[in-house]
């Protein structure tokens, strides 16, 4: 015995029945008022929690396609005050403790301050 919603669906008048149109309408409504009621809670619960791997996930991309180039900034102090270990065979410019030192060794030898003891 087939239920009667399903006889209803396979007769030919259905297309009379149910604007389809409309119908769609009607869902993609309520699917929106839906998400409008659910996105600020869901929203609120990533914010609240600053461990949430959506939050970070969200705050990653932003970092890597920011068009203030954030990381590539940070790698470029990084190489510069010594934090990035450069590897042998990578050129590079003095990082400021490279500097330092250099200029510890030049004034040494200028004989302006005493050498350090060990």
């Amino acid at each position: 015995m087939v239920p009667k919603f399903e006889s209803a669906l396979q007769t030919p008048t259905l297309p009379t029945l149910i604007n389809l149109e409309e119908l769609k309408t009607y869902i993609d409504n309520e699917i929106e008022k839906g998400i409008a009621k659910a996105l600020p809670a869901a929203v609120e619960k990533v914010i609240s929690d600053p461990e949430s791997p959506i939050l970070i996930r969200a705050i990653d991309n932003i970092l890597a396609v920011s068009e203030h180039k954030i990381l590539k900034r940070i790698r470029d102090i990084e190489k510069v005050t010594g934090i990035y270990k450069f590897l042998e065979f990578e050129e590079h410019e003095p990082t400021i403790p490279d500097r330092l030192e250099a200029l510890e060794k030049n004034t040494v030898l200028a004989g302006l301050i005493p050498a350090k003891v060990s």
